[in-house]
């Protein structure tokens, strides 16, 4: 079985050292672990990646995806975020997401007539969910007091928006994939039943730790990889 990979920082494996205060890649992430398996991978997940890339990406290696028999999209997290250095400069000012949700929807309908193209069944993994007062303290750090009452001004108060406006995407997403048919794993359900879905979180609060990857991962096994039984 061939499995292609596409998608954000998320499936490239990235962790971030705390003590550093810089992201590396993991070498045990979901997509590492099922080529230690056996299976034949080819991860084309890019760090920083939003839809609207991973559409451009899949066109310009097309190639990669040859002989696919899956492909796993995971997309989102980097859609749905913000500019905060512009927002705590300026909140009054109107912002607006990497992607909004329309132009989400509609890459990712794209992408995924892409896959069905080249024969191979696309996959949609979900959002995991956000931290959003770890996610909160991480990009604010550096900043004033006044920038991060800029930023809590313009969340109405309630940091948790942040969870919130992440987990709409999510929604969206899987009201998509519904509306086509498409094969999804729900991969967030497993973070949030974990008991505190933290413990699977980077101290950033948006990307899985190595926890987190093996809970991916482990889903993702429990399969078989036989993803066509999604």
């Amino acid at each position: 079985m061939k499995i292609c990979v596409l998608g954000d920082s998320v499936a490239k494996g990235v962790l971030l050292d705390r003590e550093q205060g810089r992201y590396y890649c993991g070498k045990h992430g979901f997509a590492d672990r099922m080529a230690e398996d056996g299976v034949q991978v080819e991860n084309m997940a890019v760090f920083g990646c939003t839809i609207t890339k991973g559409l451009q990406l899949a066109k310009r290696h097309e190639t990669r995806l040859n002989g696919a028999d899956v492909i796993l999209l995971e997309f989102g997290g980097n859609d749905c975020d913000y500019h905060w250095n512009e927002i705590a400069a300026d909140p009054a000012a109107e912002h607006s997401p990497n992607t909004p949700v329309d132009c989400y929807l509609q890459d990712y309908t794209n992408l995924i007539y892409l896959a069905e193209s080249h024969g191979a069944l696309p996959v949609v993994l979900t959002l995991p969910p956000i931290h959003a007062r770890r996610y909160f303290d991480w990009f604010s750090q550096k900043m004033s007091d006044e920038e991060k009452a800029n930023i809590v001004s313009w969340l109405h108060g309630d940091i948790e928006y942040i969870h919130n406006w992440h987990r709409m995407y999510n929604d969206q997403l899987c009201a998509l994939a519904d509306s086509l048919g498409a094969a999804l794993i729900d991969i967030r359900a497993d973070f949030l039943a974990g008991g505190d879905y933290g413990d699977f979180l980077c101290a950033d609060g948006i990307h899985p730790n190595e926890a987190g990857q093996e809970m991916i991962y482990s889903r993702l096994k429990s399969l078989g990889f036989r993803l066509r039984c999604a």
